[in-house]
């Protein structure tokens, strides 16, 4: 059984997301949930990274992913995810499933 302020708290966003926006908490819900296991290559173009380049570079600021660094001579870089980005995944991904009723 939760409490009130259980359920409220998965609403809330917490210090760590706070002033976060709504996109850069689903990135890390999406793209870097599983923490610093988590490893998103893009090559080139980069047609995905420049869709979501506000949200990634929010995160990037943040300190909640590292990056871009080269993966090699092609162009392609990768952006690795921190425990702190998983945490706000899993939050943001928490608030969702509360929101739609499946909590």
């Amino acid at each position: 059984m939760t409490t009130s302020s259980e359920s409220a708290s998965a609403i809330a966003p917490s210090a760590l997301s706070a002033g976060l926006s709504e996109a850069a908490r689903d990135m890390c819900a999406g793209w870097f949930f599983f923490g610093a296991k988590a490893i998103v290559k893009s090559s080139p173009p980069h047609a995905t990274l420049t869709a979501n380049k506000a949200a990634l570079e929010e995160l990037v600021a943040a300190g909640l992913v590292t990056g871009p660094h080269p993966y090699n001579d092609y162009g392609v870089v990768e952006y690795h995810g921190t425990s702190a980005a998983a945490d706000v995944g899993r939050e943001a991904a928490r608030a969702r499933f509360k929101a739609e009723g499946l909590l």
